[in-house]
């Protein structure tokens, strides 16, 4: 898994989930050594941090249609999409 991709299940998987920092941090993954993850807890919680997540929150909330097309390049799709 890529690493910002694990970023993103941290986050998801035992960072959202808590209301506190004192919450996340004893809560801590059994793969993240103890440092590191009071580290990122903090990391996560700055104000900037949070602005950046929102922000990424509303501009994906406002895409109409995704910048790629899957697996499939765009030949094939303009041929599908020629079919419908």
């Amino acid at each position: 898994m890529a690493f910002t991709n694990w970023k993103t299940q941290l986050r998801k998987d035992h960072y959202d989930i808590y209301y506190t920092d004192e919450e996340r941090k004893n809560r801590r993954p059994k793969a993240v050594e103890k440092n590191d993850w009071n580290l990122f807890v903090d990391i996560c919680s700055t104000a900037k941090e949070q602005e950046k997540r929102e922000k990424g929150k509303r501009a994906r909330s406002k895409m109409v249609s995704p910048h790629t097309t899957g697996r499939m390049d765009s030949a094939g799709k303009k041929e599908i999409l020629a079919i419908l």
